[in-house]
C-alpha cells in the first residue's frame, strides 16, 4: 500500500469518527 494513501485514508476516518463523535454528543 502507498504510504501517502495510507497516511490519507488514516486521517479521512479519524476525521469520520471525531464528526460521528460530536454528531452523537450533540444528540444528547
Amino acid at each position: 500500500m502507498d504510504m501517502a494513501l495510507a497516511i490519507f485514508v488514516a486521517s479521512l476516518a479519524v476525521s469520520a469518527a471525531v464528526l460521528a463523535y460530536s454528531l452523537l454528543r450533540a444528540e444528547k
